[in-house]
């Protein structure tokens, strides 16, 4: 099982930490009744203590992510040609690919219909109260959701989803791992700390690549 924790947090308890540890037990062991069993059952639960002091977040956290990290990646159960989507995460880029159109509610109120009349992009927006959605399927560009109760753990779940029967046709999920408590008072006062898991690099829009083509006309 993989450690969440950064090497400069392992260096300074390595340098700072371990040792007065080790003092304190060596002195323990000196102390202790001169029965063995007594000395190495005390010596050994006072180590436990010890370990757990800086670790035990990083132990639990890194328990769950072995968990979920197997079940994180890209993943394409079948794809579709269309004309245009729905989606959360909306711009006129996305018409170069070849769509008519694109609805996209990445804001506020509004509701924003991308398409192209030649080669000129027309953005026409409405109340998106009142809009019908006409697209049947959609990318939902996910946020992030807290999936543990340390907080060191949050989830990031993309989707594309046929709208009329509500199936998924594929998404994208990752987990992102923060530091404990260690790294927080010391490694990550100086630079960002932070782990991934996930498959690949943005794969989220990849997702939404591979699963909505644009389709060709006839």
């Amino acid at each position: 099982m993989k450690l969440y924790i950064s090497d400069g947090a392992l260096w300074l308890l390595a340098i700072f930490y371990a040792p007065i540890v080790f003092w304190l037990l060596w002195n323990l062991w000196k102390k202790l009744s001169p029965q063995l069993p007594v000395k190495l059952v005390v010596t050994l639960f006072s180590f436990l203590i010890a370990a757990a002091v800086p670790l035990w977040d990083v132990v639990i956290t890194s328990l769950k992510i072995a968990e979920l990290c197997p079940h994180a990646g890209l993943f394409v159960k079948r794809s579709v040609n269309v004309d245009g989507f729905y989606t959360n995460f909306g711009s006129p880029d996305m018409l170069d690919r070849g769509f008519k159109y694109i609805e996209s509610r990445s804001y506020g109120d509004r509701l924003v219909v991308y398409s192209k009349e030649g080669g000129t992009v027309k953005k026409e927006e409405f109340d998106a109260s009142k809009y019908q959605v006409k697209s049947r399927y959609e990318f939902i560009y996910g946020s992030e959701r807290v999936v543990n109760y340390l907080q060191s753990i949050s989830e990031h779940r993309s989707v594309v989803r046929d709208r009329e029967t509500n199936d998924e046709l594929g998404y994208a999920l990752r987990y992102a791992i923060y530091p404990g408590w260690v790294d927080r008072q010391t490694v990550a006062r100086i630079g960002k700390v932070m782990w991934t898991c996930q498959a690949i690099p943005a794969q989220s829009v990849t997702l939404m690549e591979r699963v909505l083509l644009p389709k060709v006309a006839d």
